[in-house]
């Protein structure tokens, strides 16, 4: 899906796909929107996904998602959905690597 929004990304005319310029930019915005709701990033990394849990409490949905490494690490995210919880778990990870 990444060469697909690259691609989209990079498209100056906006007709290639017989969409408007406006629609490629809401096509793209979807696909970016898809794609930080997806872990594959952080799997990239070595990450693996030990719990990906959705539930509901008080009548609001959450998703919750914990992630282990081989070398013993974990990092976990919670929110009201997957790109907010898996958004904590970037920002936690970045923090990992700018600390000496």
């Amino acid at each position: 899906m990444t060469d697909r929004i690259d691609e989209l990304r990079h498209h100056e005319k906006g007709d290639r796909f017989g969409l408007t310029m406006k629609e490629t930019r809401e096509l793209l915005d979807i696909a970016e929107g898809l794609r930080d709701a997806s872990p594959d990033d952080i799997r990239a990394l070595g990450w693996n996904v030990a719990v990906h849990n959705d539930y509901r409490l008080c009548d609001v949905n959450y998703t919750f998602w914990l992630f282990t490494h081989p070398s013993g690490g974990w990092v976990k995210g919670e929110g009201l959905n997957d790109t907010g919880a898996l958004n904590q778990i970037r920002a936690a990870l970045a923090e990992l690597v700018v600390k000496p």
